[in-house]
């Protein structure tokens, strides 16, 4: 039995669609869309599936009450308190680094490339003192920008259970240089236009996107070790997807290979769907195309508040059983150990797999604006885990299917391309206005953005701007 493990922010994004939770700007919209198809996925092809119960106090029972269908785990029982520590001292060593305006933290370098968006920090004149300020870099108009504007409420968006959650863990540390590698320090006087000194500070909002950052990745580092240490298959909120790459191939000790190759093919169209040889065995690639589901579930059901039941009687028809059998069984030859000597067993699983979602695809894909949005999905199972099992408290009771699968010998994450997601679901329509009509907007709350730099002006030094 393959089990798939959700993250909260999934849910919290789900629950935003549903009108369950207001949200503070309709720009993060379309990520949590992403991230409600995430776990419709999850549902469709995975037996069973499980969440920390490590939410909010006040809302935790009443998360598990709407989300009956995922099985929730005590993390105490199962001592995760380590893979907090572990997070907090892989967050210790993330310091963004900006150097002349552009950012060379490689986390966060690799993270804005996949998303194809490009960002620039300037110098922002405000009430006589200069605010260091994050900016999207691009023309206003351009077709792209709709996507980087949502790129960007959900990277914002990561804070909405930060304070809650975080009991004071993200740091706000960043090394500054400007463009000859100076260090910029906070007595640090900058030259205006006219050659007069003039103070220099950060901007709330590079604050806010920065913690906003380190949370997201916080939150990746403690799912990876703990999926690893579940054998359970990563499903993280899409925004987390990069930095759940990278991290992987570091607990691995994966070649930079194991990242690269994760980005080509979510950028590009798959050739093979399973892929068996790369390092050396230890690693396989599933690369599978699936229709995006949540338009076809909502034109059958009109309803947003019907999606997951209506996903759950899709479950139960022979094709997504089918799915579901090819999946585990290329699973189960590598936690057998058998991988090896398995690849004709493969190769005949993977022409019965093809065919089915193929079938998937015909039954149950839905015409846009931009034509039938097919969206790619890899799934990376590695077989050897380095995370040991320790004894468990027996006196608690460990629920199926964890206790079954707790020496196997893999695990799997999920990558889905949200920029690609981001740029398709829009193109919905009339199917993007039923999924999103339950939407509510807290008018008390407002949403921070990024501001635009033109490419063309950004080396200029005005009145109001100094280059970094």
């Amino acid at each position: 039995m393959a089990y798939a493990l959700i993250d909260n922010s999934t849910l919290t994004s789900v629950q935003r669609i549903l009108g369950e939770i207001p949200i503070r700007s309709k720009e993060i919209v379309d990520s949590d869309i992403s991230a409600f198809e995430n776990l419709i996925q999850a549902v469709l092809f995975y037996d069973d599936l499980i969440a920390i119960d490590d939410y909010k106090k006040e809302y935790r029972e009443k998360r598990k009450k709407d989300f009956d269908f995922i099985r929730f785990i005590d993390g105490n029982a199962f001592n995760l308190d380590r893979f907090e520590e572990k997070a907090d001292q892989e967050l210790e060593r993330f310091v963004p680094k900006i150097r002349g305006g552009k950012i060379e933290e490689e986390n966060l370098k690799i993270l804005f490339g996949l998303l194809k968006i490009n960002v620039v920090c300037t110098w922002d004149l405000a009430s006589s003192v200069y605010y260091l300020t994050l900016k999207l870099l691009g023309n206003v108009d351009s077709s792209e920008f709709e996507k980087y504007g949502a790129l960007s409420s959900a990277i914002f968006n990561e804070l909405n259970d930060l304070y809650s959650s975080s009991n004071g863990k993200i740091n706000d540390r960043v090394e500054l240089y400007d463009s000859k590698g100076n260090l910029v320090k906070p007595s640090t006087k900058l030259i205006d236009k006219l050659g007069y000194e003039k103070d220099q500070t950060v901007s709330e909002s590079f604050k806010y996107f920065m913690a906003g950052l380190k949370w997201s990745y916080l939150r990746t580092v403690y799912y990876s070790n703990v999926a690893e240490y579940l054998r359970a298959d990563a499903f993280l909120h899409p925004i987390r997807h990069v930095s759940c790459a990278r991290y992987k191939g570091v607990m691995h000790n994966v070649s930079g290979d194991y990242l690269s190759d994760v980005l080509k093919n979510l950028s590009n169209a798959t050739s093979k769907t399973i892929e068996y040889n790369i390092n050396v065995g230890r690693t396989t690639k599933i690369s599978f195309d699936t229709p995006l589901m949540i338009a076809w579930l909502i034109q059958k059901t009109k309803d947003p508040l019907k999606i997951i039941e209506e996903a759950h009687n899709l479950k139960s028809t022979n094709l997504f059983i089918r799915a579901r059998e090819h999946l585990k069984n290329i699973r189960n030859i590598y936690d057998d150990g058998e991988f090896i000597n398995a690849q004709k067993e493969i190769s005949k699983i993977e022409k019965d797999l093809e065919k089915t979602l193929e079938d998937v695809k015909t039954k149950y894909s839905v015409r846009a604006k931009s034509g039938i949005n097919i969206l790619p999905v890899i799934k990376i199972i590695n077989c050897i885990s380095p995370l040991k099992i320790p004894e468990l408290d027996t006196t608690i009771g460990i629920p199926e299917p964890i206790k079954d699968h707790l020496n196997k010998n893999s695990t799997a994450t999920i990558y889905r391309n949200v920029a690609k997601d981001l740029s398709c679901i829009p193109q919905l329509g009339k199917t993007y206005e039923l999924i999103t009509k339950n939407l509510r907007v807290n008018p008390d709350k407002t949403a921070m953005s990024l501001k635009v730099e033109n490419p063309k002006y950004l080396r200029f030094k005005s009145s109001w701007k100094i280059p970094m």
